[in-house]
Order: structure tokens, then sequence, then C-alpha cells
């Protein structure tokens, strides 16, 4: 993570999950993190208008600098494109089903 400065962690549910993100992160051996890494929260457009006006506030990724317009919801759009081919490999074997949704995926990326 080499010149990275900030992230940006979009989530559905951010007012709640983030509040105890950073330490969770900080404070496990797991996730090593530089300490100089400032770590952004927000909550993508398509869920923060369901929430109290107080998130939208504070977590609608509009507002966040850098964070341009974004949904926050790039998971569920790798998720739809993966159902269609998926069909496809109902008769596969395992090994073959799986490097097919992997070369889908790294596609996608």
């Amino acid at each position: 993570m080499t010149g990275i400065k900030r992230v940006l962690i979009l989530y559905d549910i951010m007012c709640h999950y983030g509040v105890h993100l950073v330490k969770c992160v900080t404070d496990s051996e797991l996730l090593p993190i530089i300490e100089e890494l400032e770590i952004l929260m927000g909550i993508g457009l398509f869920h923060v208008h369901e929430h109290k006006d107080t998130c939208l506030c504070c977590f609608l990724s509009s507002y966040i600098i850098g964070a341009r317009l974004t949904d926050g919801e790039m998971v569920e759009w790798l998720w739809s494109m993966l159902n269609k081919i998926s069909w496809s490999t109902h008769s596969m074997s395992l090994p073959y089903h799986q490097e097919v949704l992997n070369s889908h995926m790294n596609y996608s990326n």
C-alpha cells in the first residue's frame, strides 16, 4: 500500500458499521494498516436516502472530497453480470466452474 494515503469505504449501513471500524482494523493482527492512512467512510447513493437526515449530511458520497459520483454498488453490479453466465456452469465440474467464474470476475476488474 505504498503511496496510498486515503481509502474510501462505502457500505449500506456505514452509520452503524463504521462506529468501531477503525478501531477493529487497527487492533487486528490480521489486517496490517499504515498509521498515516486516512479511512473515509460513506454510504452509497442508492441507500443513503433511506437513512436519517444526519446520515445524509455525514455519509453521502457526493459530499466526500474525491469520491466523485458513485452509487457504492460495485459488488452488486459484478454479481448481476455473474448471474447471467451462472446457468452455463451448472453441468461443469467444480474446478472448471470456479475457473469460469474467476475468469469473468477478473475480466470485470
